[in-house]
């Protein structure tokens, strides 16, 4: 089971940073092509052109959603983690100010390019907050030197925001699979990636506790 678990967060992990990467640096023609096959046409030529025309937003989100995804396992490298104190500090707040940025990204994006809506945006805004509220307890933690308390709120702030690699996957299945409309389902997937990680990270914590205590990280002194 634990391996599982291992498999599936570093599945989402890559997931997300390749999503960013994608966006950063494949050319429209290819990124159309490989979004249509996930999506859907409506999705690739309308949501992709809308983002062509006001690149700011969704370039800011998608620059911030990498480093968000690339510092993770920072947070749970234990040889690091004790060797470079300060180093490791420097990072987690860095990824604090990265997850407040996605989460406050994510909620314009979904208002400013609007394809699934009004029922886009109310899904965005509340696990928006829901991650910010996860990282602040995150930090509460910390400061009070309850590593272990601190450990597990990390580890839900970052299986929140990897719910994006999860809602790729809903959103194939939506779409290609059982032939519903793009715009439709995008509303649905936002709900659907966030509260799925977020039920099984729960589960993990209850049963193993964090990344880092099932790897048998040491508390900071």
């Amino acid at each position: 089971m634990r391996r599982f678990g291992y498999a599936y967060f570093f599945a989402v992990l890559v997931g997300t940073l390749l999503i960013g990467l994608e966006h950063l640096f494949l050319p429209m023609t290819v990124r159309v092509s490989t979004v249509q096959g996930v999506a859907g046409h409506d999705y690739a030529i309308n949501q992709l052109g809308a983002f062509a025309r006001k690149p700011f937003l969704i370039g800011l989100h998608a620059v911030f959603g990498v480093l968000f995804a690339s510092m993770i396992p920072m947070q749970f490298w234990r040889a690091f983690r004790r060797k470079f104190r300060s180093a490791h500090k420097l990072i987690g707040w860095m990824f604090a100010v990265s997850t407040v940025v996605v989460a406050v990204t994510g909620i314009g994006v979904s208002y400013v390019y609007p394809f699934a809506g009004r029922a886009g945006v109310v899904p965005n805004l509340i696990f928006g907050l829901i991650l910010i509220g996860l990282m602040a307890t995150a930090i509460d933690h910390a400061r009070k030197r309850e590593i272990a308390k601190h450990e597990e709120w990390v580890l839900r702030a970052a299986m929140c925001g990897l719910g994006i690699a999860l809602s790729r996957l809903y959103l194939m299945i939506l779409v290609q699979w059982l032939g519903l409309p793009a715009r439709e389902s995008m509303a649905q997937v936002f709900w659907l990636g966030a509260s799925t990680n977020l039920l099984l990270v729960e589960l993990w914590i209850r049963r193993y506790g964090t990344v880092a205590k099932g790897l048998r990280v040491s508390k900071l002194s």
